[in-house]
């Protein structure tokens, strides 16, 4: 869904090094502008979709302790495999 894409986004804009990333749920919600019950339906359906595009690495971070730490799934190949497809964004 549209609304799945803009969260995967903006944890995509916070992701780390190791494709690592803890936004909180306050935080996309103003990123992408959608409400938080929305947000939270499409956390999940990136993690439980049947290609899961993030994971639930267990740890908490954030001042309380709280905010999922999310791993996005990336495909480490150089985009050319037999049958990848290459895509070029111009501007």
């Amino acid at each position: 869904s549209a609304s799945a894409k803009l969260v995967l986004l903006g944890l995509a804009s916070c992701a780390d090094q190791n494709h690592c990333a803890f936004p909180s749920i306050q935080w996309l919600c103003d990123f992408s502008d959608l409400n938080r019950k929305t947000v939270i339906a499409a956390l999940q359906r990136l993690e439980e979709g049947m290609f899961p595009l993030i994971t639930d690495t267990g740890d908490r971070r954030g001042r309380t302790g709280q905010v999922k730490v999310y791993q996005l799934a990336v495909n480490e190949g150089s985009g050319r495999e037999i049958g990848a497809q290459i895509h070029y964004c111009y501007r």
